[in-house]
């Protein structure tokens, strides 16, 4: 049995933005982390990925999204 692999159930954009708001809401920075290495594998793109907040822009702008960073309203 093949081993279970985020990316194989990534079939859209709908599907990649909805685990991408999930893991940023419910997630751990590991997490985050994962998920972006997994949207990677899914359109085949090849990602040296460090945990620092430059690495995880320039990871997330390859895969074609933005990493911005807002006030909050707290």
């Amino acid at each position: 049995m093949k081993d279970f692999q985020i990316e194989d159930y990534l079939n859209d954009d709908a599907d990649i933005q909805a685990l991408l708001n999930i893991v940023i809401s419910e997630g751990t920075q590991e997490g985050f982390i994962e998920c972006i290495r997994a949207i990677a594998r899914r359109k085949s793109i090849e990602l040296n990925l460090d945990s620092d907040f430059d690495s995880i822009r320039k990871a997330l702008n390859s895969i074609g999204y933005k990493f911005v960073v807002i006030p909050s309203d707290i």
